[in-house]
């Protein structure tokens, strides 16, 4: 197959278009300079923003961010691991990139499982030795694991949103938020505006440096009420009982990563995927929130470490 097109210049051009104009003097704008930018076209013709780094020649890690969120989060953690493995990415279709007028595209668990074997095949990829699941994005790693689209040698799962078929201890995000955006894709676009109005009344006062990036970046999906829509019709895919249930068949080496400050998703959650899974152990990591995935020095080490 042809490979796609590569990029190097991407300050605020495409593919970080929904960038607001400061993002050119972020920590994470430089940091992501390591990715080299592949347009790939999916079997629907949706077009896929796909980033690599590292030697195409080193065995491949395939990292899958939380679903709509942007791949500056993974930047840090992408070029630590590029000294020593091919890293493979890409930002979900829809999301973080929507204009006005943008047809809704597929946004099912089938979809994005297809989607990342489009990027590994565009970018001339081999198949993964490590993947590399983050909050959401967790859902697409497991389906396409369990149905054996995907496949590797090692797994590490970072703060996993997923919905569990067991009793637990829940955050307040998990206890409402995760219920409300099955609502909102059920009920459609009328009622995304209404939540997308409350999300933007709550706004508050604006950290700096890399934490404040990750806030803004962390916001994105709900820029509109158009994307806040589509962030929900995401969300609800992941609302797939059969996904924790078959957790079990998965026997390869899989470290599972929790950050002790996560105000977003329970340490339990993280806990109880450990203990179903077959070969699996849990690592808290201290003194960050959600996004450690970004910010967190540590678990980029133990990362590394891991699949090392």
């Amino acid at each position: 197959m042809t490979q796609a097109p590569v990029s190097n210049s991407i300050a605020l051009s495409r593919p970080y278009q929904y960038l607001p104009s400061e993002a050119a003097n972020w920590r994470l704008v430089e940091e992501s300079r390591v990715f080299r930018h592949h347009p790939v076209t999916a079997s629907d013709g949706e077009t896929i923003h796909a980033f690599t780094c590292g030697a195409q020649e080193k065995p491949t890690v395939l990292l899958i961010n939380a679903l709509g969120m942007s791949s500056l989060l993974l930047a840090r953690l992408a070029k630590v691991l590029s000294g020593d493995f091919h890293v493979v990415t890409w930002e979900t279709r829809g999301l973080p990139s929507v204009g006005p007028d943008h047809t809704l595209p597929d946004l099912s668990l089938k979809r994005h499982v297809n989607d990342a074997l489009t990027v590994l095949s565009q970018t001339g990829s081999t198949a993964p030795f490590g993947i590399v699941a983050f909050c959401s994005g967790v859902n697409v790693a497991l389906r396409g694991l369990m149905q054996n689209k995907l496949d590797c040698d090692r797994l590490c799962i970072v703060s996993p949103s997923i919905h569990l078929d067991c009793s637990q201890e829940e955050t307040d995000y998990q206890r409402t938020m995760l219920p409300m955006w099955l609502d909102v894709a059920e009920r459609g676009q009328p009622y995304a505006s209404l939540i997308h109005r409350l999300l933007q009344s709550k706004s508050g006062d604006q950290e700096t440096g890399l934490t404040g990036e990750v806030e803004v970046l962390d916001k994105l999906p709900f820029a509109t009420a158009q994307s806040t829509f589509i962030y929900a019709i995401m969300q609800a895919s992941c609302r797939d009982e059969t996904i924790f249930a078959n957790a079990d068949t998965i026997s390869i080496p899989t470290l599972v990563v929790h950050c002790d400050n996560d105000e977003i998703i329970h340490a339990d959650t993280s806990r109880q995927l450990t203990s179903k899974l077959a070969n699996a152990r849990h690592l808290k990591i201290a003194h960050h929130a959600h996004y450690g995935i970004c910010t967190s020095d540590e678990m980029h080490i133990e990362i590394m470490n891991f699949l090392c």
